[in-house]
């Protein structure tokens, strides 16, 4: 029997004690046998008689003879094998054609000699199925949309009258008049959808030209769920609106999602004029006087339809992008100066992690977050017994992530092993999400792993401000983590042992909120008309007799 290389116990135990001590381990770090299977592109359904193509990657193959398992289970119960060779980077696609079943299937992808595995599952459906599933989207996030615009409105209708507030009101109709024109338009592309789904009904030979377009509507509706789901927090805070300054913020956020809609409303109809006129429509005409009248009937409105909805769609959604966009800003910047004075400026946030065995650093980590907190008042606001009253957010992203191991100082390989493998995978870091346009921060998560966005409240009496982490709206997603991939050779072996390590990083509201263990006071000094805001707070642990370090570092630095 094979030798087993990690010593299990003795990591878990080092690290479940590090994490008891300092909460630093949310979820424990440890190993998985085999190699981590990310799936790169999925979506919830696929057309009936189509493809289904899932893609993916994992480790490159060490040989010719490494190969991934797909193992799927059809709706029926039966099973069905495919084995898929990755190419030099790992990179994989399981491909299932011509599927026949209708329901659900589960897809179980093992990694090399079944060490690990990914699960995946997805519905093939009807045309019929797929179309409704389209519009009902197309459908939600128009609804949402008009809920945003007419909370925008409602609040500027709730205003006094000045100058800004009529400008803001002029944008916000021509908001609300393209919106309706793509809304419309997408009403257009439901007909042709609709009359699509009728001609490949009544004439079967016309549905293997459609099934590539089915396929990726089925693939745009899967990449709007955040996006719907955000529309609709969105619309729901709009009705709320506590205060003047909040929902004006709020508003601004809500208008800017906007302009992300019409690049994203854009895309059915894109696809479904592919689809019609260059796939459907020829095929048609390829079967000449053999097609009923009925399904030419059905061809031709899809196509008068879908020409209908593409003509002047491009310009309408250009011009929402462009003026969505800039009406945010007035919402957040002049129209937000007529009735809330505003602080604002920059965080920064350093952390460290260092653990050692004996003196000797094993695992050390370090993240560096950027971001803007932004707080805000409502002007001429009575003082209360701890002064006026501030609400706002910190909003950023990681810009800096630092990784070191030296796993072999705790988990030993067996005498005469060969690693031939050891690789490192850390999260994407991109830019500060904060110093780009406001609202970017709404969506960031859909492309940046490393958005954070906590709401605060303060209360500035005298020459302090108060600060309390309230609310974290949006944090690091849950597969935010360090991972070490090792591979080795036992000595005499034939087979080698591929392992995963697990390293957790902290999210971001925990590392702030703990480097001021917990309320915290900036210190308030005045020049001319204007309040600053500057502040550094550092913070040092050893835990576990001197194994574990743990060093904190805020720096605020606000303006107002």
């Amino acid at each position: 029997m094979q030798k087993t290389w990690f010593a299990f116990p003795v990591i878990l135990s080092l690290v479940m004690q590090f994490a008891h001590a300092s909460a630093l381990a949310q979820t424990g770090m440890g190993s998985t046998p085999g190699h981590p299977i990310e799936i790169r592109e999925h979506q919830k359904h696929f057309a009936v008689n189509g493809s289904v193509v899932i893609k993916g990657v994992t480790i490159p193959p060490n040989s010719g003879s490494d190969q991934l398992t797909a193992k799927i289970t059809l709706p029926d119960g039966t099973q069905q094998i495919i084995y898929v060779t990755p190419d030099k980077d790992g990179n994989f696609r399981v491909l299932m054609p011509n599927v026949t079943q209708l329901g659900r299937y589960r897809m179980i992808i093992y990694g090399y000699r079944d060490a690990s595995n990914r699960t995946e599952e997805f519905e093939v459906i009807t045309p019929a199925k797929a179309v409704a599933a389209v519009k009902t989207r197309i459908e939600s996030l128009a609804r949402h949309s008009e809920e945003i615009v007419a909370g925008v409105r409602h609040h500027l209708s709730s205003r006094r009258p000045n100058a800004d507030v009529t400008e803001a009101s002029k944008q916000v109709d021509k908001v609300t008049e393209l919106i309706k024109k793509i809304i419309e338009k997408n009403n257009k592309a439901a007909a042709a959808l609709e009359h699509l789904q009728a001609a490949l009904a009544s004439e079967p030979r016309l549905q293997s030209s459609a099934l590539e377009g089915f396929n990726e509507l089925g693939q745009w509706e899967a990449e709007t769920d955040d996006l719907d789901e955000q529309l609709k927090s969105a619309a729901a805070r709009m009705r709320e609106m506590p205060t003047t300054c909040d929902s004006l913020e709020t508003a601004a956020e809500g208008l800017s999602l906007l302009s992300t809609v019409g690049n994203f409303m854009g895309s059915p109809i894109t696809i479904l004029k592919s689809l019609t006129l260059d796939k459907v429509l020829p095929a048609a005409n390829n079967l000449r006087t053999d097609v009923s009248e009925n399904t030419r009937f059905e061809v031709s409105e899809a196509t008068k339809e879908i020409a209908a909805a593409y003509e002047g769609f491009g310009s309408f959604v250009s011009s929402l992008v462009g003026l969505a966009g800039d009406v945010s800003q007035f919402f957040a910047g002049r129209l937000f100066s007529n009735y809330c004075s505003v602080l604002e400026g920059s965080i920064e946030s350093d952390f460290n992690v260092d653990q050692r065995v004996a003196g000797a650093s094993w695992l050390k980590y370090r993240i560096v977050v950027k971001g803007k907190m932004r707080l805000w008042a409502e002007k001429n606001q009575p003082e209360g017994p701890n002064g006026v009253v501030y609400t706002g957010r910190i909003e950023g992203s990681t810009t800096r992530l630092e990784f070191f191991e030296n796993i072999f100082l705790v988990e030993k390989p067996t005498a005469g092993a060969n690693v031939f493998l050891r690789k490192k995978i850390m999260p994407t870091v991109l830019g500060n999400v904060a110093n780009d346009p406001l609202g970017f921060g709404q969506v960031a998560h859909i492309v940046t792993p490393g958005h954070f966005n906590i709401r605060y409240k303060g209360a500035l009496k005298d020459d302090k401000m108060a600060l309390h982490q309230e609310t974290v709206l949006d944090d690091f997603l849950s597969g935010y983590t360090n991972r070490l991939i090792i591979g080795i050779l036992p000595q005499g072996g034939l087979i080698p042992i591929v392992k995963t390590f697990t390293f957790p990083i902290q999210k971001a509201a925990w590392m702030i909120d703990r480097t001021t263990k917990g309320d915290f006071i900036l210190p308030v000094t005045r020049e001319n008309d204007k309040m600053i805001l500057k502040q550094t707070f550092t913070r040092d642990e050893t835990l576990s007799g001197g194994e574990s370090r743990v060093t904190f570092k805020v720096i605020y630095d606000l303006i107002g």
